[in-house]
């Protein structure tokens, strides 16, 4: 918990190496302390060691749909199309409405080509964790329907969460709004977002 402290609240990254060190070395069979660990290597650019980590996260718990979503994330980051779509598949299979798999399965799709299935999988989550609706919003975007987009994040404006910059700055990137994309980065920046240290990967 200290190492997710200070990766995702101080960004603080060589004070949550120190701390994932320290739970590896006291229990190396702890499946949320590879997970993180896995998050972390990602930031130093670690793309095989972070598949590898997050593979033994799941290999440890391989109920969790958080965690295999992650993989899933994870894979689609680093370009492995194919294997997001199996994982995040995977994900959804553990729980049907599950936000986090929904949303990776639905950017690999819209990798993959699949724009109708993409949305389709998009306005589901939309339906089931409204927060998650930017992605929605970035997938019109991408998909030529930027009025809807531009609604979406219009609705997304009126009440700003954390999470909300986010998506707004992911949307106005999906819709070419490089200015308005970095005010709503900037944004989320000064609410302390915990994805900020990943806005190079992302």
């Amino acid at each position: 918990v200290l190492a997710e402290a200070y990766l995702y609240s101080d960004w603080d990254l060589p004070r949550a190496e120190q701390a994932f060190q320290r739970s590896l070395a006291l229990n190396p069979d702890l499946a949320d302390t590879e997970a993180h660990w896995a998050w972390y290597l990602s930031l130093q650019g670690k793309r095989t060691e972070a598949v590898a980590a997050m593979e033994r996260a799941v290999s440890l718990d391989p109920l969790s749909p958080l965690l295999t979503s992650w993989l899933a994330w994870l894979r689609l980051a680093y370009g492995d199309v194919a294997g997001a779509i199996t994982d995040s598949r995977h994900s959804v299979e553990l729980s049907p409405d599950f936000a986090p798999g929904l949303f990776v399965l639905g950017n690999a799709l819209l990798a993959k080509g699949d724009t109708q299935q993409a949305i389709a999988v998009h306005q589901q989550i939309a339906a089931h964790a409204p927060a998650w609706r930017w992605g929605l919003g970035y997938v019109y975007a991408r998909t030529g329907h930027d009025a809807q987009a531009r609604q979406i994040a219009a609705d997304l404006a009126g009440k700003v969460t954390p999470f909300g910059a986010w998506g707004l700055a992911v949307i106005h990137a999906g819709l070419g709004d490089v200015d308005e994309s970095l005010r709503w980065v900037d944004s989320a920046i000064a609410r302390r977002f915990s994805w900020v240290p990943w806005l190079g990967p992302d």
